[in-house]
């Protein structure tokens, strides 16, 4: 089987759309979980998939409420499918 590399944007919108679909009330979700629940859910039992330094800023952003974080991704190759 070949493997895929992911560009680094879509593991930040792969987080966000995670964290969303626990916190967020809607027809697949009638009972969304706090933030605080949220994220030791997906840090522990989803096995942290995501990219860690996306995850560490959105656990920093929701835990210390730091309105303004930077996160360095930087492909050195652009070739995002081997």
């Amino acid at each position: 089987m070949r493997e895929v590399r992911l560009h680094s944007f879509s593991k930040v919108v792969s987080l966000a759309d995670t964290f969303c679909e626990f916190t967020f009330k809607d027809a697949q979700n009638p009972t969304p979980r706090e933030h605080e629940e949220a994220l030791p859910f997906i840090e522990h039992t989803l096995g942290q998939p995501f990219n860690k330094e996306c995850f560490k800023a959105l656990k920093n952003v929701l835990t210390f409420r730091i309105r303004k974080v930077s996160i360095k991704i930087v492909k050195k190759n652009t070739d995002y499918y081997t």
